[in-house]
C-alpha cells in the first residue's frame, strides 16, 4: 500500500494503530503525546504504560487504544537532536521500522505516525520527514500490504527543496504548448513489463517503489487503462531518465500542462533522484496531489 501524507488529527484517525511520540518513561507529556493520552483516557493509558515500565530510544512498545478510534497505540521514543553527530538519524529510522514491525507482529494492517522527534526534541522538520519516508519506504519494500499514514502539521514550506520553485515554474512555461502528436504510444502494460525485465525488478518491488499496491500494478500489466500520475510514479520507480519517462507518458493521452506534478518529477529525475517519497514530500509541501 502507498504512504499517505496527511494533515489529519491523529487522535481521530480510524486506523489499526496510532503512534505516540513518547518519552523513555512512557509518561504523559506535551504535544502529540499529551493529545493522545487525553483522548485515550489519561488514567487508564498511564496505568498500562507504567506496567510496561519504559522504552529505550529507537525502540517501540504497544498498548491498547483505550478511548481512541484506533485499536492500539504504539509508543516509540525518538532521539533528541544534538546536531546530527550522535546517531540521531539511525535512532529515528529505528523508531519507524520498530513500530511497523511491532504492528505487523500484532496483525495490525494500518498505522498513522506523527513526525517523530520534530517537536520539543528539536529534530529539524525537513530532515525528520525525509528520514521518516525513507524508513517507511524501506519497510514497505518487504511488507507492501501495510497501509501507512504520515501526519504532518504546521507549515509545509520548509519541506520544499532548494531551487525547486524557480525551476518548476520555468519548466511549466516551456511545457505549456500541447503536443497534438501524443497519445499513440501503444500498449502501456507491455512496455512496463519490458522495462521491469530490463531493470530486473519484480512486480511487488516495483509497486512499492512506485508508492502503489501490487494489485494496482497487476491491473496495469494486464492491460487495464491507467492515468498519467500513476504512469509517472512507475517511471520514477523504474529510474528512467527524463526522455525515456517522457516516452512512457506518451503512451496515453496528453497530460494537461497545468498539472505541475510532471514538471516537479522531471526536475528530480533530471538530477538522478528517483525517490517517489521525496518527490511526494515536495508535492505535499506545494499543495499538489501526491503520486500516484
Amino acid at each position: 500500500m502507498p504512504i499517505r501524507l496527511v494533515t489529519h488529527d491523529i487522535v481521530a484517525m480510524r486506523v489499526g494503530a496510532v503512534v505516540n511520540a513518547a518519552n523513555n518513561q512512557l509518561a504523559m507529556g506535551g504535544g502529540v503525546c499529551g493529545a493522545i493520552f487525553r483522548a485515550a483516557g489519561a488514567s487508564e493509558l498511564s496505568q498500562e504504560c507504567q506496567a510496561i515500565g519504559g522504552c529505550k530510544t529507537g525502540q517501540a512498545v504497544i498498548t491498547s487504544g483505550h478511548g481512541l478510534p484506533a485499536g492500539h497505540i504504539i509508543h516509540t521514543v525518538g532521539p533528541v537532536w544534538y546536531g546530527g553527530g550522535g546517531g540521531e538519524r539511525e535512532l529515528l529510522a529505528s523508531c519507524y521500522s520498530e513500530s511497523l514491525g511491532l504492528a505487523r507482529r500484532n496483525d495490525i494492517g494500518s498505522v498513522a505516525f506523527p513526525l517523530i522527534s520534530a517537536g520539543i526534541f528539536g529534530y529539524p522538520r525537513d530532515q525528520a520527514a525525509l528520514v521518516a519516508l525513507e524508513a517507511i519506504g524501506a519497510y514497505l519494500l518487504e511488507d507492501p500490504a501495510m497501509e501507512v499514514f504520515l501526519v504532518i502539521l504546521g507549515s509545509r514550506g520548509e519541506f520544499v527543496e532548494p531551487d525547486l520553485l524557480s525551476n518548476i515554474y520555468n519548466i511549466e512555461y516551456q511545457a505549456a504548448v500541447p503536443d497534438p502528436g501524443r497519445g499513440d504510444g501503444g500498449p502501456v502494460g507491455s512496455r512496463i513489463a519490458d522495462l521491469m525485465a530490463l531493470k530486473g525488478l519484480r512486480p511487488r518491488r516495483l509497486a512499492a517503489l512506485a508508492n502503489m499496491s501490487p494489485a494496482a500494478l497487476d491491473k496495469i500489466l494486464y492491460g487495464e487503462p491507467t492515468d498519467h500520475p500513476t504512469l509517472l510514479a512507475l517511471a520514477i520507480a523504474l529510474d528512467l531518465p527524463v526522455p525515456e519517462a517522457d516516452r512512457l507518458l506518451a503512451g496515453i493521452a496528453h497530460w494537461p500542462h497545468e498539472d505541475r506534478r510532471r514538471q516537479l518529477a522531471f526536475y528530480f529525475l533530471d538530477q538522478g533522484i528517483c525517490d517517489i517519497h521525496r518527490i511526494n514530500l515536495n508535492n505535499f509541501a506545494l499543495d499538489f496531489d501526491t503520486l500516484p
